[in-house]
């Protein structure tokens, strides 16, 4: 090898260890400290500490664990002494002062570690807890004092005790006087001892309710005061916690009579008010038709969304259907309200099978009822009586499984008000039976755990969406959620489809919050669109293997699950770049001159990160429209459904935003026109909605084609016909295949800066004026 040839590989040589920014960026790093890359840019060159790897045997490894786990029982035991012991003085000094045998002042002042001794769960899980006013009575009268909250703790003067340097806590007594029964946090605690919040360290427990419900309740909940107040005393009275008969209108049985091979009558059985509820008559589909309804629903929906566990149903479908020909006519039989919700269930998920799995051929009366109306509307007759006004509150899963279904189907008809406020209660409901934390999976087994963690995530997934289409933001943040992800087993689906599901709802979220919620802290939008860029690039260089797929291969073969994933997570990279499409629009649009000419853009002159991103978002719309083409080839498009219509019209409507910006393309109108030809497919199958959206996309494409093509001066009839703009320069950026039309390919992340004058200059009109947030000022 010549000394040239030789000089040449040590200089590409790849440094050993990259640092943390090179890494992240799947850039070369060129070592050193710092590296080429981060000393151009002046910023922190950080490397990964390297980990050692050594070889231990299993029995070594298993005596380690169990000495870990040792020394952490023997831990808790040593805490557990301390603080029953402080607890004690504490709480005979309370009880004397209240009568007067011992200090003057009734009043009691409890330091960190008293109350962390108060939080154990030995103590919570021991005694029931108080709800009610009733309980908490009992103990006000031995505890507090006028003016004074329970046990002298003021919260202005706690909150100043906690706050200050010495930890020390200090009496609420005015004028300076001495502390009553006054305990510091260094009294009881060594030098760097963690202090742990004694409220916020709690395990999820469901508690129990008046009615005998099982619901999650969170720290600053009432029972969960009285729990812990409950652990401070010693002789707990029974009955103190028993259930009130409110006199509302409470049942729990079903009377069914069978009026015809597939007719049932309801009407509740336990009810106080005899004219509450009328009785309803409900039809269930055929066996076979259930059966195949089921099939159809979890084709299309089952991978990346859990609305029952397939065969869970399946095994229930035969065994409703077994027990109604065993049924004569006119006999009446008893069922509780949890058996009775799965007819409703039934029905339910029999309306939207047949709604997704309806065939492609042209329905004559356009007047009919959708696919699956019938259903529909027995299965919501059936939700009104079983759970209707008041008895809503009585929160289960079951009643979960049948909101996400009434709100999938409004969803579809295009009913969104409605469907948001469904999928809201959905959500609320999921979040009083503890889904969002996993309450009490300790006692679960694996398949209730599981059952639980699916629905929880189909709820959250399917509020972001609502959330999304509406433009509102999510009822619940991310941080609040400490329930984990789906797992594979044996009655389940691959977790695979609906955790890459979940983790492109959570890029969405990000999206919606980061550049489409309004921030009054925050005016710039280049850290916020920099931070969604990365994750966005980050879950595309991570996708498994499984879920790639070749966008150049011709015919183009693609799964629904797989579709449905790609799909969303194009709509993620098309709401992050639609600012910057906007814009460039916009400045189309106003750069005619009064002589009806076009000022052209030039993409040249902006950086490469900018090009980067108008061309991810022109080749996601692009793999979106191809994507959802295949499945109507291959007879697996939902012609009924709304996410495939709304995933294209969405990707069509961003392709005539480009064209409008960056002048008119082959691509682009062949593109379009594949888009308008699964919509007419929809549109001649029934499906109304996607009719406006035809409507809607035709007239956006003729008025921009008219905006930006026509000069003012000219009226449309009169306007001659002009030739499309080809932009060979600035249009290839983005017409030409960056990733060889596989944008599941390894790739760096782009990284805005404000170093160019045109980005600068891009940006800071964007803060200023974020037109794709409604803020389009017309001058």
């Amino acid at each position: 090898m010549s000394a040239k040839a030789s000089k040449a590989a040590d200089k590409d040589k790849r440094a050993s260890s990259a640092c943390e920014r090179c890494r992240k960026r799947h850039a070369r790093c060129s070592g050193g400290d710092p590296c080429v890359t981060c000393a151009k840019l002046k910023a922190p060159c950080v490397y990964p500490e390297a980990e050692k790897k050594i070889v231990v045997s299993l029995k070594y490894w298993k005596k380690l664990q169990d000495e870990i786990q040792q020394l952490k029982e023997d831990k808790r035991a040593a805490e557990r002494g301390v603080s029953e012991g402080f607890v004690d003085g504490v709480v005979d000094g309370a009880v004397e002062s209240a009568g007067g045998t011992r200090g003057e002042t009734p009043g009691v002042v409890l330091g960190v570690s008293g109350l962390a001794g108060l939080s154990g769960g030995s103590g919570i899980s021991g005694i029931s807890g108080i709800s009610g006013t009733s309980g908490l009575s009992a103990l006000s009268g031995g505890l507090e004092t006028p003016g004074t909250p329970l046990g002298g703790l003021d919260p202005r003067a706690k909150r100043a005790r906690i706050n200050s340097p010495g930890g020390s806590m200090e009496s609420p007594s005015a004028g300076g006087a001495s502390p009553i029964n006054k305990v510091t946090v260094s009294s009881l605690c060594s030098e760097g001892d963690h202090l742990i919040n004694p409220i916020r360290d709690q395990k999820s427990e469901l508690t129990s309710t008046r009615n005998g419900q099982q619901l999650f309740s969170g720290s600053s909940s009432t029972s969960r005061f009285g729990q812990e107040v409950a652990c401070m005393l010693r002789d707990t009275k029974t009955g103190a916690n028993e259930s009130l008969d409110m006199g509302l209108f409470t049942y729990r049985g079903i009377r069914l009579t069978k009026t015809g091979p597939l007719t049932l009558m309801l009407k509740c059985t336990e009810c106080n008010n005899s004219d509450y509820r009328d009785d309803i008559v409900i039809t269930m589909p055929a066996r076979d038709d259930a059966l195949r309804f089921l099939v159809q629903f979890q084709t299309h929906l089952g991978h990346c969304y859990y609305f029952c566990n397939e065969l869970w149903t399946r095994n229930k479908i035969h065994e409703i259907y077994a027990f109604l020909d065993t049924l004569q006519n006119h006999q009446t039989t008893t069922l509780s309200r949890h058996e009775a919700s799965w007819y409703c269930q039934i029905l339910l998920i029999s309306a939207i099978g047949e709604m997704y799995g309806a065939p492609r051929e042209e329905r004559q009366n356009m007047a009919d009822d959708p696919p699956g109306g019938e259903n529909f509307r027995n299965g919501a007759n059936a939700l009104s009586l079983l759970y209707g006004k008041e008895l809503m509150g009585d929160s289960c899963t079951k009643l979960i499984e049948l909101l996400l279904c009434y709100s999938f189907y409004l969803q579809v008809l295009d009913f969104s008000t409605s469907s948001a406020v469904y999928i809201g209660m959905a959500m609320r409901t999921a979040v009083l039976c503890g889904l969002h934390v996993d309450a009490s999976k300790d006692s679960l087994s694996r398949e209730e755990l599981e059952h639980r963690r699916r629905l929880w995530w189909t709820t959250y997934i399917l509020e972001l969406y609502s959330c999304s289409k509406q433009g509102i933001p999510p009822s619940l943040n991310l941080e609040s959620v400490a329930t984990g992800l789906p797992e594979s087993l044996p009655e389940f689906y691959d977790a695979l489809y609906i955790n890459s599901f979940i983790e492109v709802a959570r890029l969405g979220c990000l999206v919606l919050d980061s550049l489409y919620h309004h921030h009054n802290d925050n005016k710039n939008i280049l850290p916020a669109l920099n931070a969604v860029i990365e994750k966005l690039f980050e879950w595309r260089n991570n996708i498994p293997d499984r879920l790639k797929v070749d966008y150049s291969q011709s015919p183009l073969i693609v799964s629904r699950p797989v579709v449905n994933i790609h799909s969303e997570y194009f709509q993620c990279i098309n709401l992050s770049v639609r600012p910057l499409l906007i814009h460039f629009v916009q400045r189309r649009i106003a750069s005619l001159s009064s002589e009806g000419k076009l000022i052209e853009l030039s993409l040249s002159k902006f950086s490469p990160s900018i090009r980067r991103l108008l061309n991810a978002s022109f080749q996601a719309s692009v793999c979106s429209i191809s994507a959802i083409s295949s499945l109507l080839d291959t007879g697996f498009l939902a012609v009924q459904g709304y996410m495939d219509r709304e995933y294209v019209f969405v990707s069509a409507a961003t392709l005539v935003l480009f064209g409008a910006a960056f002048g008119s393309h082959d691509s682009i109108d062949s593109h379009i026109e594949t888009a308008i030809r699964i919509m007419t497919a929809m549109h001649h199958a029934g499906n109304k909605p996607a009719s406006l959206r035809l409507e809607q996309l035709v007239s956006l494409r003729d008025a921009m084609r008219l905006e930006c093509r026509t000069p003012q001066n000219l009226t449309p009839q009169s306007a001659p016909a002009a030739p499309p703009h080809h932009h060979q320069d600035d249009f290839a950026q983005y017409s030409s295949s960056m990733y060889d039309n596989n944008l599941f390919t390894q790739s760096d992340i782009p990284e805005l800066s404000a170093d160019n004058a045109l980005d600068r200059e891009l940006f800071d009109d964007l803060s200023q004026h974020p037109v794709w947030m409604g803020e389009w000022v017309m001058s």
